[in-house]
Formats: structure tokens, sequence, C-alpha cells
């Protein structure tokens, strides 16, 4: 078996891009237009529902801005370096018909990642400052090193915190060690203005800094994100990006200011607008074999009917392109059951875990509700029925020849008072379902 969600590493975010599964294209160019089109200090919200691909999107957007930065700077002078790799990945794809008007520094920050940190502040720095590591070799790393020392022993001394080995660890040895006394937040706003001062210079003209699942963080590591970059980062020169649910980050910031606070009008003021990520599909490029057409339609079918995220739809369409077609296609009966019963148990694996026992348990009500409920199982039931009378009749017929099966197959109860029934129906069925809807095909 193989892990059925794609991780949103820098190999596989180039990789999307290079050859892209999904038509994400003219979201991620109408995205990168209205952000050079944004003019001074800017806060802008990415909202989508979980697992709906905020992070590939995001982190797409990160490398076609690092791609045309580079691009526009006209030369590479740090060979083997990642932005030489991106450039040389995405030079002759369309990305490199797009162009920008300002050159831009990306960074992306996972909060999650850092949810653990005392300060959320301090971690955003030593995301920039591993983020310094790869830029290109004119700008002057020394001088960002000092600068973000400067802004790590600052920030420390207002907020009482002590210890920064993380931070200098990830910073190219300068042989610099500064420890200003710096008491106030005016300062500490200064010491911002001097990494931006040392980072961005006539060839990086804007900082994106790329907040991602700030809405899975602790309340109050989220708060805090929140406000001490709206306090300490309002320089003309950044834009934040942050991605987020929305609703979910609504409900984080009740829990820390209570259920009286207004945590819509919070947010409202705190970003300047609100972008919503168009959903995907992610099922529309299912690969199975011309002998499994049943298993496309109730694949798209049970999607569709549970709603299912990006996520998700990867996860079932990755499960289901990996069932046999030796025992999953259209050719008898007992295939086609197949068909229905594995897709129906994965779908409820990840829909909703209590009917899925209920499914395996022999409950017929579950399977009941499915078959009228869903279009194609509807169908489906009708082209099993024999009548051929019409579509209402032929429905009740064929849903009881799967009933029967399906019983004979999950219920122990049936099964013990009918040993056996009238269709070419293997015992080991639901044996089989299982095995085939955990991923391991290869021991039936």
């Amino acid at each position: 078996m193989e892990r059925s969600t794609i991780e949103a590493t820098d190999e596989n975010v180039i990789k999307s891009l290079e050859t892209p599964s999904f038509d994400r294209s003219s979201d991620i160019e109408f995205f990168i237009q209205t952000l050079d089109q944004i003019k001074g200090n800017y806060f802008l919200a990415l909202d989508a529902k979980w697992g709906e691909g905020k992070t590939f999107f995001v982190r797409q957007v990160e490398m076609i801005l690092k791609f045309l930065t580079y691009k526009k700077w006209g030369e590479l002078t740090t060979q083997g370096s990642e932005q030489e790799r991106i450039y040389k990945s995405l030079e002759y794809t369309n990305w490199n018909h797009m162009s920008i008007s300002k050159s831009w520094f990306p960074v992306y920050y996972n909060a999650w990642l850092y949810d653990n940190h005392n300060d959320p502040l301090l971690s955003l720095i030593f995301a920039i400052a591993k983020e310094v590591k790869d830029i290109d070799s004119r700008i002057d790393k020394r001088k960002i090193s000092e600068a973000i020392l400067d802004f790590a022993d600052a920030f420390a001394f207002c907020a009482g915190i002590t210890g920064f080995s993380k931070i200098r660890r990830a910073i190219k040895d300068t042989g610099t060690d500064i420890f200003k006394e710096i008491k106030t937040a005016e300062e500490v706003r200064i010491c911002v203005k001097n990494i931006l001062d040392a980072m961005i210079t006539e060839k990086a003209q804007k900082l994106l800094i790329i907040v991602d699942e700030l809405d899975r963080c602790r309340p109050s590591f989220a708060v805090e994100m929140l406000e001490r970059i709206k306090h300490y980062f309002d320089d003309e020169r950044i834009v934040f990006l942050v991605a987020l649910n929305k609703e979910q980050l609504i409900h984080t910031i009740s829990r820390y200011y209570g259920d009286q606070f207004n945590a819509t009008k919070y947010l409202d003021k705190f970003f300047d607008s609100t972008i919503y990520l168009p959903p995907l599909r992610a099922l529309s490029s299912l690969k199975v074999k011309q002998s499994q057409v049943w298993l496309r339609k109730i694949t798209c079918g049970l999607s569709e009917y549970f709603q299912f995220s990006i996520r998700e739809q990867l996860i079932f369409k990755q499960q289901m392109e990996a069932l046999p077609d030796l025992w999953v296609n259209d050719r008898n009966i007992q295939n086609v059951i197949f068909s229905v019963f594995v897709p129906i148990i994965n779908a409820l694996d990840m829909h909703d875990e209590k009917e899925k026992e209920k499914f395996l348990s022999g409950d017929s009500s579950v399977l009941k509700y499915l078959f009228q409920q869903v279009k194609v199982l509807h169908d489906c039931a009708v082209r099993l029925s024999k009548q051929q009378q019409d579509e209402e009749h032929d429905f009740v017929e064929g849903y009881k020849v799967i009933e029967t099966i399906y019983l004979y197959c999950f219920s122990q109860e049936y099964a013990d008072t009918h040993p056996s029934i009238d269709y070419d129906i293997q015992r080991e069925t639901k044996k089989m379902c299982l095995r085939m809807s955990s991923g391991f095909q290869e021991v039936l």
C-alpha cells in the first residue's frame, strides 16, 4: 500500500506545476496578478474549507513568484541553489509566459509546526531566517543576519524571553553576537524595518509572508500571531497572505476571547480583503479500466453525494484506482457487487464511522437509504432488474437482488437461515470487500 495523500513538499509542488493534475492554472495566475497590483502594506485572507487544497495552492503561488522574480532578475548567480532548480524546472512550462511588475521575496510559514513555541513572532522570524539562506548571493546575508539577531534580542527583552539557539543556528555564522537592550515596541518595529532594508533590495521589492494552518493552532497562539504581525509588520513593503478556514478560525478566536466576543467582526477588521478558493473536482481524472464503468460512476456519485473535500476526493480516488480489475468490473454480478460494496465501505469510512459499522454488520437500512438517495446506485439497481417494465418497478426488483446478496454476505443472522441464494455469489464476498477496502488486494 502507498500513502493516499500527496504532501505539499517542494518536490511535489514543483511537479504539480510542471504537469498539472487539476485545472488550477487560471486560479494561480489570477491570484498572482491580484497580488502584483497590491500597493502598500496589505493583509489578505485565502478562505477554503479544510482539505480543499489551500496548502498546495499557496505553495504553488510561492514557487511561481520565486520563478518569476528570478526570471525578472535576468540571471542566476548562485549555482546549484534552490532558485536555480525552480527556474530550470519551470523554464519550459506555460508559467514562463507570465510576468510581474514587482519582484517578490515569498516566505512560507506553517504556523501549526510552531504551535508549541512560546512566542509566534519569534518562530516567524525563524522561518524568515531559514529562507534567507537560499536567497540570491547579491543580497548581503551578513547584514540580514545582524538585523534578525537584533530583532530577536530586542523582542526577547520586551517579552521577557531568553535563548535563541535555534534562530542562531539557522543563520549563517557571521562572527557577530549582538545584544542590544532595546526596551520599547517602537524599537522592535525599527528592527523589523532593518530586516526589510537588508532583505528587500532593488532586486526584491515586496516581501510576501504566507501564513498557513493558523486555524489548526492553539487559540492563544493563533490570536497572538494575528495581533503581533498586525502590530509589528506594518511596513508598506510587506503583504501577508493567511490561508485559513474562516469559519474554524472564528471558532478558535471565540474560544480565546469568549462566546460573547464578536470574532467575525474582529477578523473583518484584521484582513483588508478575502479571496475564496474555488473548489476542485479530483475525480474528473479518475483512472480505471474500460471494464470498470460502474466503479467509475459509483465512485463519482458517492463523492458528490457526501460532498467530499479535495483531500477526501484524492484519497477516495487513489483507493478506487488501486482496485484490481480482475475482481472489480462489469463482467458478472459478483464483480458488479464488488463495484458497489467496496466504494460504499470506503466512502462511509471517510464520512461516518458509525454508519460504516452498521453497514458492515448487515444493517440493510444504510444500504437502502444510499440506493434511494444516490442516483447512480438507483440506476445500478434498475440495470440489474430482469423485469424492464418501468423504472420505478425495475428499481424495486433490482434493489431486491442487491439487498438479498448484501444480507447473504454481511448479515450472519440472514446467512444462518439462508445457506444459499439464487445468485452466483461467493460466501467470502464480505471478507474480500474488506481486504480490497483496506488496500490488501494482493492477498485475495
